[in-house]
């Protein structure tokens, strides 16, 4: 049996027996909660599983002159919500009366009609009160915050205790994709020929010339926080001239959004994970990058794996082999 078609069968167990996961981890739940700070127009979510409360993500954000300071509950949520201004927003979560977190807004309940010269706004006032984020953090908070969320609203700055994220603005030029928001994780968003948004986080297609010693192929990768996924379908020849080791061990460690796989679109898991692998008595662990349910692997992670390096050439856009 092949080494793909073993971690293919056991990454199916592991997928059916997700529901017993999800249920196991329930006594100890998950709290967070979302600070807003008006100055900043940033959005921080903290999270604690009865240890010590930590940062977990940042949003920018664009807040208006209306929008209260305080703290409330959020109540309510919405797929597509109806907004002041005969327009509308995606994955509203109300926190208070007629003030919700939405996406920026669309000139009709459609996701090809963004107004991107308001998306281009984001990270500076521009709302009539709600706070308006990319689609892939409103998409977050109504994936990940229970109604009943803790919402505190503050006009102060966080004074660089926690950085303002920046972002890639619309090209207002670009007619095919200017009425898309870039992190839309749906399968027809234009933006998808080259990049999608993994929590947040741009993941870019890209091609690379893979080469051990006298094998080369073009392949087609994901570059994400700095480092190249491939998946094992284009890594294996490279491997072939060792002989196959026996597959001992598949762990993986389910992250949050797996369990919550469900609440996804069909066929939508863009998550990054942990994993680990032992070959021989010899492990190595790394984070799987899953696209449209397909799991691309680190190429140096794996490299590692069958006890070779990989060296990156930047002037030929090539990834070397060696050991």
């Amino acid at each position: 049996m092949t080494i793909l078609k073993r971690i293919v069968g056991i990454a199916l167990v592991l997928s059916l027996a997700l529901p017993s996961l999800a249920l196991a981890s329930a006594s100890e739940p998950e709290s967070r909660r979302i600070v807003v700070s008006c100055a900043d127009n940033t959005v921080a979510v903290f999270c604690s599983n009865g240890a010590a409360e930590q940062l977990e993500k940042v949003f920018l954000c664009s807040v208006g002159p209306d929008t209260p300071g305080g703290t409330f509950y959020t109540s309510q949520k919405y797929l597509w919500r109806y907004l002041y201004g005969d327009v509308y927003g995606q994955y509203a979560t109300r926190i208070t009366g007629d003030i919700l977190f939405h996406s920026v807004p669309y000139v009709q309940q459609d996701p090809a009609t963004l107004e991107y010269e308001e998306y281009n706004k984001l990270g500076t006032p521009a709302s009539l009160g709600c706070v308006r984020l990319r689609v892939c953090d409103a998409k977050w908070i109504y994936d990940h915050c229970p109604l009943g969320t803790q919402v505190s609203i503050q006009a102060d700055s966080f004074d660089g205790a926690i950085e303002k994220p920046v972002i890639e603005k619309i090209d207002v030029t670009d007619e095919l994709r200017r009425n898309w928001d870039p992190t839309d994780p749906r399968p027809e968003n234009p933006w998808r020929n080259e990049q999608i948004y993994v929590e947040g986080e741009k993941a870019q297609k890209v091609t690379r010339l893979l080469r051990r010693d006298t094998q080369r192929a073009n392949a087609e990768l994901w570059l994400f926080q700095g480092k190249h996924y491939a998946s094992w379908s284009v890594l294996q020849p490279f491997f072939s001239l060792f002989s196959e080791p026996a597959l001992n061990a598949y762990e993986k460690t389910f992250s949050f959004e797996l369990k919550k796989k469900s609440t996804y679109p069909a066929g939508r898991t863009d998550i990054l994970e942990p994993w680990r692998l032992v070959l021989d008595g010899k492990g190595v662990e790394g984070k799987v990058l899953w696209i449209d349910g397909t799991p691309y692997f680190s190429v140096s992670d794996i490299a590692l794996l069958f006890g070779c390096r990989t060296l990156w050439n930047e002037q030929e856009e090539m990834i070397w082999f060696y050991q």
